[in-house]
């Protein structure tokens, strides 16, 4: 388990929304442009010291969220008010990063060790063709989807589970378990031929969600048959779980602590 830095003078905890159309992803990285790279270089400057951020959850490539949290240890304490800070970040972030909220919690508060639940949602367009306003931020998917039956797939992954079949491994990244508690797995009809996945859990592995709604959506089109579920669980084999459904219609909603 990571050590909390205790060293410092004072810690801050974000709430950030974005739209990841244009990132690479959370996470700093030489090849382009990340959300992690925007929000240090923002506070970098204001602050006139040098901020490192730690989020809770590491999205992926054109990934989107509305309620990322964040931290930033400071080894000394702003010189402006915090109301004040927020507003020179929307001054400096780009039009695609928000600050929601900016307060300071205690030294000991981690955004990954301290995080109980979260949640994600995924939208669907089902109609023949999509509104452009949606276009960015949904799977379009011009299919006639039975919702009853994509209910009863999303049941069957409720629990604890070890969901091995259901992970893209990064080259870079080794878990020491696939076993994760999924509370909440809805499948929500909207207007405009739009359905919205939600899914809460205790931890959600690498592309976990989006092969999820990959193994629905294909329940749901009657590619398969119900059954097919329990068989990917006994397989843990990613190979068997179908098509992983593309970023951009994923965001990260609301993180509990």
């Amino acid at each position: 388990m990571e050590e909390r830095r205790l060293d410092v003078g004072l810690n801050l905890r974000l709430v950030i929304a974005y739209d990841g159309s244009r990132y690479l992803g959370w996470q700093k990285t030489v090849e382009g442009p990340s959300i992690q790279y925007e929000i240090e270089k923002a506070l970098s400057q204001i602050l006139q010291q040098t901020v490192e951020v730690e989020a809770t959850s590491r999205t992926d490539r054109g990934v989107h969220a509305l309620g990322q949290v964040v931290r930033a240890l400071l080894p000394h304490p702003p010189k402006i008010p915090l109301v004040r800070l927020c507003h020179s970040l929307h001054a400096l972030l780009p039009e695609d990063i928000a600050v929601v909220s900016l307060d300071e919690v205690p030294l000991s508060f981690h955004p990954t060790l301290d995080a109980i639940e979260k949640e994600y949602c995924y939208f669907i367009c089902t109609g023949r063709f999509q509104l452009p306003h949606h276009r960015q931020y949904s799977w379009h998917v011009p299919n006639q989807l039975r919702r009853d039956l994509m209910v009863w797939a999303a049941k069957e992954f409720l629990g604890t589970r070890d969901f091995s079949a259901f992970t893209n491994h990064k080259q870079n990244e080794c878990y020491t378990s696939h076993e994760c508690t999924l509370s909440r797995f809805l499948v929500e009809e909207m207007s405009d031929n739009r359905f919205c996945f939600r899914l809460r859990g205790n931890r959600f592995l690498y592309k976990m969600v989006r092969n999820l709604v990959g193994v629905v959506v294909a329940v749901g089109k009657e590619e398969k048959e119900l059954s097919w579920i329990p068989s990917l669980f006994c397989s843990g084999d990613r190979k068997q779980a179908g098509v992983t459904a593309p970023a951009h219609g994923l965001f990260l909603q609301q993180i509990w602590f």
